[in-house]
């Protein structure tokens, strides 16, 4: 990941991450929580400004391709489905629209409501997956 991160993602670096998450996803039972504290770290990245959407964004989406992959071959895993870690990837992908829809020069405001937006996002995407039958 870190390579992606550097030197930018290419199909066989982004091919390797979905292969390496789905590998690690399969026999793992707390891998919602592993990527979830991977996204967390990637995000505080993100929010200070050492990461960029365009080197961020095939990271993040590799990640949870080969997750949703495990998810089909544990016959959707209701676990899996309903874990925080897809509410964060949902809440991440809203804070990148809303920059690139809403830029804001303050790096003060962005970053809580980047914060703001991910914290509420998540959670409330959470509720409505284990809401939902």
């Amino acid at each position: 990941m870190s390579v992606m991160l550097k030197e930018g993602a290419t199909r066989r670096r982004q091919v390797g991450l979905v292969l390496a998450t789905l590998l690690f996803a399969l026999p793992c039972s707390s891998v919602s929580f592993v990527l979830l504290t991977n996204m967390l770290s990637l995000f505080g990245s993100y929010v200070l400004g050492f990461l960029s959407k365009d080197k961020l964004s095939p990271v993040l989406d590799s990640m949870f391709l080969g997750y949703c992959i495990a998810t089909l071959f544990q016959f959707l895993n209701t676990m899996l489905i309903s874990s925080l870690y897809v509410s964060s990837y949902l809440a991440f992908r809203a804070v990148f629209l809303l920059n690139s829809a809403f830029p804001v020069k303050s790096r003060v405001v962005k970053l809580f409501r980047d914060v703001a937006l991910f914290c509420c996002g998540s959670s409330r995407v959470q509720n409505f997956i284990r809401c939902s039958p």
